[in-house]
């Protein structure tokens, strides 16, 4: 099977995403990324490995792309456990990874953050240094 979205093409969406629905988690017109680290105080991955996700939909195929294509020769996407609301800004997804190297089954998560709009980070900022 091949999913379509928009101009993307994946040669097939991993089967534990089956029934999963994803809706309400993407607020209109707010940017994420995912991280592997729950703590907003890290910094993300290199820039060249950072995408947005801009709609509910392109969550799923984010979570797939990261383990059907990005992380295929280290592990396989065993199932998908959940997700659940960190905070406004944060979302932690779980998943059951089987490690080719180690021969196990290991629980990963992946934290879908909301980009703080240049308003909102202002404001943070004034609040902190009290301006």
């Amino acid at each position: 099977m091949i999913v379509v979205y928009s101009e993307i093409k994946f040669k097939s969406m991993n089967k534990v995403f089956n029934n999963v629905s994803i809706e309400g988690i993407v607020e209109p017109g707010q940017l994420y990324i995912f991280d592997e680290c729950r703590d907003r105080g890290y910094s993300p991955e290199p820039i060249e490995c950072l995408f947005c996700v801009k709609e509910d939909k392109e969550i799923l195929l984010a979570l797939d792309m990261e383990y059907s294509i990005v992380l295929a020769e280290t592990c396989q996407l065993m199932e998908f456990l959940g997700f659940r609301k960190v905070n406004r800004n944060c979302h932690e997804f779980k998943l059951l990874v089987y490690e080719k190297d180690t021969g196990e089954n290991i629980k990963r998560s992946l934290y879908l953050h909301r980009i703080l709009p240049f308003n909102e980070h202002l404001a943070m900022v004034r609040r902190l240094f009290r301006q």
